[in-house]
């Protein structure tokens, strides 16, 4: 196989590891932005805003798929660098 052939895989499993990793701040700073607390007469009362937990629960799911993306990527390349002998 060529060498550019081979930094392609490489290169995608790389960007896509970056973009969970900025989905996983997403998703912290979303879920954190949905909790809204409000002190009335000494009490703190937290209101859960539901749009940015789903935000972040969204962007959490697709951060996972990515890495099981990452994953399927490097076994398959390993399994193809050291076949199975019979």
């Amino acid at each position: 196989m060529p060498p550019r052939r081979r930094a392609l895989p490489v290169a995608a499993a790389v960007a896509e590891v970056v973009a969970a990793l900025v989905l996983v701040g997403l998703a912290w700073w979303w879920w954190h932005r949905g909790v809204i607390v409000t002190v009335r007469r000494g009490v703190a009362m937290n209101r859960i805003e539901g749009s940015w937990w789903v935000a972040a629960t969204g962007a959490a799911t697709v951060a996972g798929l990515l890495l099981l993306d990452v994953g399927r990527r490097l076994l398959s390349q390993v399994s193809r660098q050291h076949p199975l002998r019979p």
